[in-house]
C-alpha cells in the first residue's frame, strides 16, 4: 500500500512538471517539428512524434507520419518509457507479450518497431518520451539509439528554455508592478517594497537564473544555447535591479517630477566617475508632466549612456530632449566606433530593454549612425495633449 501511495505522489509530481511547461494543446512549433524530422530521417523511418504523456492520453507535440494529434496511454509504448524512466526499444513488436495484443500493434497503426528515449526534466521528472516507429520489423543500431538519445535531450532543452521563457515574462511583469509602485508608494510602502524585492522576487530570479544556466551548460545546440544566454542576461539585469531597489535605491535615481534633474545629475556622475564628457541639451520649451513617461525616459537614457561607455570607446555623450510638433524626443549621441563594432557582449539586451520601455510609454525606439561617427538613440514619444490613445501596457521583450 505504501509503494502505491509513493507511485501516486511521483506521478502527481511528474504530471505538475508537464502542466507547469503549459505547452498541451498548443499550437506546432518549428524546433520541435525539426526535431522530429531530423530522427525520422536518421532512423529511415516513416513515423517520429514527441510524445507527452498526460495523466490519461499521449499528446504529440510534433509527430511526422502520425494521422492523430493524441492516443489512449493505457498499453502504449510511451506510457513504459515513462513509467519505467528508461529507453525502450523493440524489435518486432508482433513478437514481444507486452504489446502483440495493444491496437497500436493490431490496429491500422500496425507498429512493429519502436525505439523511445525519455525526456527527463531537469528536475528529474519524466514527462513523455522521442519516439521512431517503423511498420516492419528491425533491429536499431547503436547509432540510431545515440541519435535518439541526443536529440531527446534537445526536446528537454526546448521545453525547458520554453518555461523559462513563461517564467521569465511573468517575473518581468511582477518587477514592473514592484517599479510602479515604488515610484507612487509612501515610505512604508517602499519599505515593504525592498522586503518583497530582496526576499521574493530577487530569490525567484536568482533561482531562475540558476535553471538557465544549467541548462545552457547541458546543452550543445547554438541556437538554443543562444536563447539561454538572452533569458540569463535579462535575469541577471532584473536581478541587479531588485537589489539596487532593494538597498533603498527606489527608481535608480530618479527624483519624482523632474527628469531634467535627474539626467543632469546622472549624466554628471558620470562624468566623475567615467572620465567621459556627458552633456545635456535640454530644450526651453520641454513641459512633461508625466512621471511614468518621465520615469521611462530617464530609464533608457541611462542604458543608452552606460552602453556608449562601455562599448562604443568614445569619449563624449551627448543626450538631447527636446519637444516638437506634440512630440517629445529624447536622443543619446556618442562619438565612439559605431553600430559595427558596439553591439557586442549584452548590448542586446540593453537594446529589448530600451524597446520594451519606449513601448511601455506608447512611444518609437530607433538606433541609427551618428555623423560623423559614433551611435545615435532616439525615443520619441507624443505628449498628452496629441495623443489619440492611452498608453498601451507594458509587455516584456521577446
Amino acid at each position: 500500500m505504501m509503494n502505491q501511495s509513493a507511485g501516486d505522489r511521483e506521478e502527481r509530481s511528474r504530471l505538475t512538471e508537464l502542466w507547469s511547461c503549459d505547452i498541451i494543446g498548443t499550437r506546432p512549433e518549428a524546433q520541435f517539428d525539426e526535431l522530429v524530422r531530423l530522427a525520422a530521417g536518421l532512423c529511415q523511418a516513416p513515423v517520429a512524434a514527441v510524445s507527452l504523456v498526460d495523466s490519461d492520453r499521449l499528446w504529440f507535440k510534433a509527430r511526422l507520419g502520425l494521422p492523430v494529434d493524441e492516443l489512449n496511454r493505457d498499453g502504449s509504448f510511451c506510457d513504459v518509457v515513462v513509467t519505467s524512466r528508461s529507453a525502450l526499444l523493440v524489435e518486432n513488436a508482433a513478437l514481444d507479450p507486452r504489446f502483440s495484443r495493444s491496437g497500436l500493434v493490431c490496429g491500422a497503426t500496425h507498429v512493429r518497431a519502436y525505439i523511445g528515449f525519455p525526456l527527463t526534466m531537469h528536475s528529474g521528472a519524466v514527462v513523455g518520451s522521442l519516439c521512431v516507429i517503423d511498420t516492419e520489423p528491425r533491429a536499431w543500431s547503436e547509432l540510431q539509439r545515440e541519435a535518439i538519445r541526443v536529440l531527446a535531450a534537445q526536446v528537454v532543452a526546448h521545453l525547458e528554455l520554453r518555461r523559462a521563457n513563461a517564467e521569465l515574462t511573468q517575473l518581468w511583469e511582477d518587477h514592473r508592478a514592484l517599479e510602479t509602485r515604488a515610484l507612487t508608494g509612501t515610505r512604508d510602502d517602499q519599505r515593504h517594497l525592498a522586503a518583497e524585492l530582496h526576499d521574493g522576487l530577487g530569490q525567484d530570479l536568482t533561482g531562475l537564473s540558476l535553471l538557465v544556466k544549467a541548462l545552457r551548460r547541458s546543452t550543445q545546440e547554438p541556437t538554443t544555447q543562444r536563447e539561454l544566454l538572452r533569458i540569463e542576461q535579462l535575469t541577471r539585469s532584473a536581478i541587479d535591479s531588485c537589489r539596487r531597489l532593494a538597498r533603498g535605491h527606489l527608481a535608480f535615481g530618479f527624483k519624482h517630477g523632474s527628469l531634467r534633474e535627474s539626467l543632469e545629475q546622472y549624466l554628471g556622475g558620470v562624468n566623475d566617475l567615467r572620465g567621459v564628457r556627458c552633456e545635456l541639451v535640454w530644450s526651453t520649451t520641454v513641459a512633461l508632466r508625466e512621471r511614468t513617461v518621465a520615469y521611462n525616459l530617464y530609464r533608457i537614457a541611462q542604458e543608452a549612456v552606460t552602453n556608449a561607455v562601455r562599448r562604443s570607446g568614445g569619449d563624449t555623450i551627448t543626450v538631447t530632449v527636446a519637444e516638437r510638433d506634440g512630440t517629445l524626443r529624447l536622443q543619446v549621441d556618442d562619438n565612439g566606433r559605431g553600430m559595427a563594432d558596439s553591439d557586442g557582449g549584452d548590448g542586446g539586451v540593453g537594446l529589448e530593454t530600451m524597446r520594451f520601455r519606449a513601448q511601455a510609454i506608447g512611444g518609437s525606439f530607433t538606433i541609427g549612425p551618428c555623423d560623423p561617427r559614433g551611435v545615435s538613440i532616439r525615443c520619441d514619444v507624443a505628449l498628452p495633449s496629441s495623443r489619440s490613445s492611452r498608453v498601451r501596457a507594458a509587455r516584456p521583450p521577446a
